[in-house]
């Protein structure tokens, strides 16, 4: 993957976990993750097809840097359950 595209990538996926925790993932459109991106809603349409293809992609990226314990985290109160590990 070309440099930009995985840099755009990257903030596509940050900019949808951000608004998914900040509101019920039924009111995050393309059009915000877009605007919260910082790209064209273009973009999001060709690297991920749909609104499915974003978040199926966004799950497997969260699922996929999960390390022993990362449950246990996400059970303790005292720490924040949407933070995105991979977003360095």
């Amino acid at each position: 993957m070309r440099a930009d595209a995985e840099r755009n990538q990257r903030a596509i996926l940050l900019a949808a976990h951000r608004l998914i925790c900040e509101n019920d993932i039924d009111q995050v459109s393309m059009n915000d993750i877009a605007a919260e991106a910082g790209v064209g809603k273009g973009t999001l349409f060709r690297r991920f097809g749909d609104r499915e293809g974003l978040f199926g992609a966004l799950f497997e990226q969260l699922t996929a840097d999960w390390e022993p314990g990362a449950l246990a985290r996400l059970a303790d109160p005292s720490r924040p359950h949407c933070t995105a590990p991979w977003r360095s």
